[in-house]
């Protein structure tokens, strides 16, 4: 599996000043799964849903300074994410980007004040001695991108400067396999390998905790699973992880970047990363847009103009305000040393999906009472392959998209659509799909050969035909890589162009065929 990066930028198009995080992906060894026992129920095991109070407090309105907490109890006061309340500032690349008129949604809170549900409950108390079962936070659901991001707060005398949080979704379930988190694997999605129980991934960023505590936000991308509307929680469900973790020395290219943002990723859903080397094999997404020229910045300047060159998966777009959004993923190795020293578990939640069925558990419903994920692909593509012997005795190579995938294969959320929700839906359109595919060395007839970060791939719209006078072409990887606007009915609201990459299934071409001769 090819280590991935993920960025998260916003642009400020009033003052033109490009702000983007630096993020780190990498891959760690020595995984250690945390055993959930199936017989404990899980609202119970992990996080206590029952007591989680998800109230719906109205986070968008301009007057709504403060979380809801108990005044009764004399809770310290916390600030929204988007205001100053000590401690690191939100990355500028979501801090403005939060807002009901872009698509958000709240889909669960664990902060209260008094008298909910009931007269006479006491609310939360913000103070590391008395967190609620779960910790404190809550998250918000974007339609038109099908990404869930959680805040989380972490109150003051939590930990040290010098600790970072882990996180990470991971499948909770019996038998059942769900597609909800396969965009989140990787470059390259896989619509026909649906995860199953304990399987997810985890990432942890660089951003260093203060002692004076304060506000981490961490988002995800959720696809589309059909499948889940109508099941019984909790099989299956996903799990939120969150731990402090104190990493030291991390270097890219020999420059330290232990106080830099960033995010080091491993595609297990938890791992022990005491003690881990990091060598070699990370990612990262290069900074300073407009002026870097490695693999980010044309990644970047690609998808903002609604191309799909130099990436493989993306989302782009802009908010209401006119500020640009970009959640990008990008292979772009390095050189690392570094060790990863302590790392304990800080929260852990049980979480039933939006539309699921939660009778007979101690599950709260979400707030949400829509399916998440913007779209998914109902299975792998399937890649014709076409060879032909030339005059001169060498090979052609044609590969075809067979499959109509838009017509045939593309899932789109149903609740997205104006028919079902009027001026909060929306429709897609600029549909296109490419093939892209890693071979072995050969010669380029038709489509175009693609720098995707470290690594170059023959792509072309529909079709690609290459040559090989040496019979000695090898197909390595089939994909097929889908684009498309999501367009918002209310016109008010930009369109967000979606860039997806999904393995293909082809047919066996290693060794050539014989042809005589």
């Amino acid at each position: 599996m090819h280590p991935s990066s993920r960025c998260f930028m916003r642009i400020n198009n009033a003052a033109k000043v490009a702000a983007i995080a630096l993020l780190v992906f990498g891959s760690l060894s020595c995984n250690k799964e945390i055993a959930v026992s199936p017989n404990v129920p899980i609202a119970g095991k992990l996080g206590s849903q029952d007591i989680q109070a998800n109230y719906s407090f109205d986070w968008d309105n301009p007057s709504t300074t403060t979380m809801p907490v108990s005044a009764r109890l004399n809770s310290p006061a916390v600030s929204v994410p988007w205001r100053s309340n000590g401690g690191l500032p939100l990355d500028p690349g979501i801090v403005n980007d939060y807002h009901r008129a872009d698509g958000w949604s709240l889909v669960y809170c664990s902060f209260s004040p008094d008298d909910f549900p009931n007269p006479g409950n006491n609310g939360v108390v913000a103070t590391a001695s008395n967190l609620p079962a779960g910790g404190l936070y809550f998250a918000l659901y974007n339609r038109f991108r099908g990404i869930i991001r959680y805040y989380l707060y972490v109150p003051p005398q939590s930990y040290g400067f010098s600790t970072q949080i882990s996180h990470g979704l991971k499948v909770y379930s019996g038998s059942n396999t769900t597609r909800a988190l396969n965009f989140e694997k990787g470059e390259i999605a896989d619509p026909a390998a649906g995860l199953s129980n304990g399987q997810g991934f985890t990432k942890t960023s660089k951003d260093g905790l203060p002692t004076t505590g304060g506000w981490y936000a961490m988002q995800y991308q959720i696809a589309y699973d059909p499948a889940i509307t109508g099941s019984n929680y909790v099989n299956p469900s996903f799990i939120w992880d969150t731990y402090s973790i104190s990493v030291s020395q991390i270097q890219l290219n020999g420059t330290e970047i232990g106080t830099s943002r960033g995010t080091i990723q491993n595609p297990a859903a938890d791992s022990d990363l005491s003690n881990i080397i990091l060598n070699g094999g990370l990612a990262v997404a290069e900074a300073v847009a407009g002026t870097s020229t490695g693999p980010l910045a044309a990644a970047f300047a690609s998808g903002v103009a609604g191309n799909t060159t130099s990436f493989l998966s993306g989302i782009f777009g802009q908010t209401s305000g006119g500020d640009q959004t970009v959640d990008l993923k990008l292979n772009a190795n390095i050189t690392t040393t570094g060790t990863a020293n302590s790392m304990s578990l800080y929260q852990t939640n049980a979480m039933p999906f939006p539309t699921q069925n939660i009778a007979g558990s101690n599950a709260v419903p979400p707030l949400l009472t829509t399916p998440m994920g913007l779209f998914n692909l109902s299975k792998r593509p399937y890649i014709n392959t076409n060879i032909v012997q030339n005059s001169d005795g060498s090979l052609s190579y044609t590969y075809t998209i067979r499959d109509n995938i838009e017509r045939d294969l593309f899932q789109l959320n149903p609740s997205l659509s104006p028919t079902v929700v009027g001026n909060d839906g929306a429709t897609y359109s600029d549909f296109k799909t490419e093939i892209v595919l890693s071979t072995s060395r050969t010669q380029l007839v038709s489509g175009q050969q693609e720098l995707v970060g470290n690594n170059y791939y023959f792509t072309g719209v529909n079709s690609i035909s290459l040559k090989d006078a040496g019979r000695g072409h090898r197909l390595y990887m089939a994909a097929v890589r889908v684009s498309f606007n999501v367009v918002p009915a209310n016109t008010s609201v930009p369109k967000q162009h979606i860039v997806q990459t999904f393995y293909a299934d082809a047919a066996d071409i290693s060794p050539a065929p014989n042809f005589g001769g």
